[in-house]
């Protein structure tokens, strides 16, 4: 009966530390993403300012992971030395209401100050950039040339600093003029939530 009991102890040691494997793994996985444009879509709906920066972020807003990478956008435009013209561009299927796409993210982008929310039906708007991934961020010389793209979380839903953040900073404190992309870490925009 000892045995029994301790094969079993042993049986689902394994399976917790097998599933925390795989969670940790998932977390620190990038998320497969289109190449993007290298200059803006002359289509959108999102145009550029003469000698402002523009920075988009497509977003789901039912995507947990999505959280983090707002409040990442909210310390890079309190820090930015320069202006930013910044949408955050949410996510909603064909057929729905914007309501859909009014969650707990959608507020949060709404109180970051410096920001525009975008309601994109079919995703639309983050096609025009090959935007696949939600927290995918492009960053756009005020020549419409992209500068970064990428995330800015260092995995999925984690928050503070990290690389991918601290390169955008180099950009938009000139500190380099290379383009600069990332891995982006967070759920597909096509992707369904019963949520």
């Amino acid at each position: 009966m000892h045995r029994l009991i301790g094969f079993f102890t042993v049986l689902w040691g394994g399976a917790i530390l097998l599933g925390f494997a795989k969670l940790w793994r998932y977390e620190g996985e990038p998320s497969p993403t289109a190449t993007p444009k290298r200059e803006r879509s002359i289509e959108s709906a999102i145009q550029p300012r003469p000698g402002h920066f523009t920075l988009i972020m497509a977003a789901h807003p039912k995507c947990p992971c999505t959280r983090a990478s707002l409040r990442e956008i909210a310390k890079v435009l309190a820090h930015s030395p320069v202006p930013v013209d910044t949408y955050v561009v949410f996510y909603h299927p064909l057929h729905t209401s914007p309501e859909w796409a009014k969650t707990e993210s959608y507020a949060l982008a709404k109180a970051i100050r410096g920001v525009d929310t975008l309601f994109d039906e079919g995703g639309r708007e983050a096609k025009r950039f090959h935007a696949v991934v939600s927290g995918q961020t492009l960053l756009y010389d005020s020549d419409g040339r992209l500068l970064f793209s990428g995330g800015i979380t260092s995995a999925r839903g984690h928050e503070g600093d990290n690389k991918q953040e601290a390169a955008l900073m180099d950009l938009l404190n000139r500190r380099t003029t290379q383009p600069i992309q990332t891995p982006v870490f967070g759920c597909s925009l096509a992707e369904g939530f019963s949520r």
